[in-house]
Parts: structure tokens; C-alpha cells; sequence
């Protein structure tokens, strides 16, 4: 993973070979990851109720959340039956 730190020093980001961003903000001893929304906006995803949504086959169609009174959507893709994509997190409109 590669690592930013932002000018204050408590914001850290890491991106991984898959293009993926997880920014952690050190807050007193214990630190909360958040994950970027499509939209920028830092989502605390350990800390938040999913709900899963599932195709007529059984397989995922799509994760949500809620945060700050706004819904957010990552949506699964398939091809042939096996998950080929995972959508950055989409805010609803």
C-alpha cells in the first residue's frame, strides 16, 4: 500500500494496488478507519448498520448504509456466476 499523510499528521491514507483508498484519523488513542465515498465523503463502514439486497439467484446485488442521513450503495457485478466488480460506495439520490 502506498501512504500519504495529509499537513496536520493525524490523517493517514492508504491506497492499494487495486486503487482502493482507506484513510484512517488518529482520534486520541484509538484511531477510526473511513473508507471515501464516491462522492469524498469519509464513511465510517465498522461503525454502521449494511443491508444486504439479493438478486433472484441468491447472489449479492448490493450493499447499503447510512450515514449522516444519506444512503450509500456498492453495488456487486457478475459475469457467469462468479462476482467480477464491487462498486465504489454511490450515494442515493
Amino acid at each position: 500500500m502506498n501512504t500519504l499523510f495529509s499537513a496536520e499528521g493525524q490523517r493517514q491514507t492508504q491506497r492499494g494496488t487495486d486503487g482502493a483508498a482507506h484513510v484512517f484519523i488518529a482520534g486520541g488513542a484509538i484511531g477510526a478507519a473511513l473508507t471515501p465515498a464516491a462522492d469524498g465523503v469519509p464513511l465510517p463502514l465498522a461503525s454502521l448498520a449494511q443491508t444486504l439486497a439479493y438478486n433472484p439467484d441468491g447472489t449479492v446485488s448490493y450493499i447499503q448504509v447510512t450515514h449522516a442521513g444519506t444512503a450509500y450503495r456498492q453495488t456487486l457485478t457478475y459475469t457467469d456466476g462468479n462476482l467480477t466488480a464491487v462498486s465504489a460506495w454511490e450515494a442515493q439520490p
